[in-house]
């Protein structure tokens, strides 16, 4: 293969076989990597990283950040409409929020 700048010929590098190296202009390349054939038998399956979990996993994990966004936004329009009318303290509705958050039962901390 030749260097897409100069157009001299790429060397394997001897401290990682997955980079081509010009002499020439000092630059480094990564080794293309070969398309593997597959049988018409073979399943294919789909790419996977290891960082992102499997789409019904992420789908449970954005409903649950949904329903537990919408619950927070319900305690503060519940708190705000209770100081326009007068009510309420701060004190009162800082007070009503810690109780709500205490009886959702849920655990907020993730292992």
């Amino acid at each position: 293969m030749k260097c897409p700048i100069c157009g001299q010929e790429l060397k394997q590098g001897k401290k990682d076989p997955n980079y081509l190296l010009c002499y020439n202009c000092k630059k480094k390349f990564k080794v293309p990597q070969k398309t593997i054939e597959k049988n018409d038998d073979e399943d294919e399956e789909e790419q996977r990283y290891s960082n992102i979990p499997p789409k019904q996993v992420r789908k449970k994990r954005e409903e649950e950040m949904r329903r537990a966004y919408d619950e927070m936004l319900a305690v503060k329009r519940a708190i705000i409409a209770k100081l326009m009318q007068g009510k309420a303290t701060t004190f009162d509705a800082e007070q009503e929020k810690e109780e709500k958050d205490e009886t959702s039962g849920r655990d907020r901390r993730r292992l």
